[in-house]
């Protein structure tokens, strides 16, 4: 009796944690930021796909179209950090309730003052330039951070800063601006300390401390086919809480292995070979036809209901067929 009161209890523990887990407000922010990407990166993707084909290739250089055809890769997968930080700005605001369009400004600021330039000659002038490097999958870690990290400031400081009042007849777009200014400013300073601090350490720059340190790590455990393995069981298990297993562990998922998959598009888009197995689409075709086959062997052999068993046997036979065409 004892036993089955202290099994009660430690699952009604685990329940409470997934509860909050899956409830939490940043959790959903970054799930929802990334999920709002999914335009971008199928366009990204399809260009890609498209440019390999070699009867498309070839129609392609001979209309002398396909620079403009991988234009569509370099504007979706070779810049995604900067869509991540205005879709994770825009989130981030919403839950906080606070103007989404300032969010997205003041985090694609920050996130610039925080991005190196380089420098190089164009024709015996000088140009000072972004490059691709970190605004595409090697950024999104630092564009994820500073856009949830600007937002928040920008909101303490809308709250509780200085703000500049206008005339009733100003127009309403000039008086919220206006009465942004101390707060733009003083989040814009703050980022300026923190890219200061950063290009005086070996690392150069936030995006370089932050992808030695943390993303270049992370993407090394989600190399492994074991850390995929747990985070996908964590998935299933909420799902037997009756939670969405699916979108609360997509913040995990999206974090860890959507850079990858851009990463492999960039790769494909340019006719390289691709850096990794494990990626977030390798995730989703593996996870979900496992999922479907263990519902339908359960409905199959463990159900008692003929009316259920038919279903199984059906589900069975349909999973069955669409893994063996994959």
């Amino acid at each position: 009796m004892d036993q089955t009161i202290e099994k009660k209890t430690l699952k009604d523990k685990f329940f409470v944690w997934a509860t909050k887990f899956a409830n939490n407000r940043t959790i959903h922010i970054i799930a929802n930021g990334f999920s709002r990407l999914l335009p971008i990166t199928m366009i990204g993707t399809l260009v890609s796909l498209i440019t390999i084909v070699d009867n498309y290739t070839n129609l392609l250089k001979n209309a002398n179209l396909l620079q403009y055809v991988t234009l569509g890769d370099t504007m979706t997968n070779g810049i995604i950090s900067i869509f991540l930080v205005a879709a994770m700005a825009y989130e981030m605001a919403k839950g906080i309730k606070k103007s989404p369009i300032a969010a997205i400004l003041i985090s694609l600021v920050c996130f610039f003052i925080l991005t190196p330039m380089t420098s190089f000659t164009v024709k015996d002038s000088t140009v000072s330039a972004f490059t691709t490097t970190y605004l595409g999958s090697k950024g999104m870690f630092v564009g994820m951070v500073t856009a949830l990290l600007a937002t928040k400031l920008f909101a303490v400081f809308m709250d509780k800063g200085i703000k500049i009042k206008m005339p009733a007849e100003v127009p309403s777009a000039i008086s919220e601006s206006i009465a942004s200014v101390f707060a733009f400013a003083s989040v814009a300073f703050i980022f300026i300390i923190i890219n200061g601090i950063f290009a005086s350490t070996s690392f150069g720059s936030a995006h370089g401390f932050v992808y030695a340190i943390l993303q270049k790590p992370l993407e090394g455990a989600s190399d492994s086919i074991w850390t995929m393995l747990i985070i996908a069981c964590l998935g299933e298990l909420l799902w037997f809480f009756g939670i969405h297993g699916s979108n609360a562990t997509s913040a995990i998922t999206n974090t860890l292995y959507l850079p990858l998959s851009i990463a492999n598009a960039q790769a494909l888009a340019v006719g390289t070979s691709l850096p990794y197995i494990l990626n977030s689409y390798f995730l989703v075709i593996w996870k979900c036809p496992t999922r479907h086959f263990i519902m339908a062997a359960l409905l199959l052999w463990a159900c008692k209901s003929k009316q259920l068993k038919a279903i199984g046997k059906l589900l069975l036979s349909q999973v069955s067929s669409v893994s063996l065409n994959r």
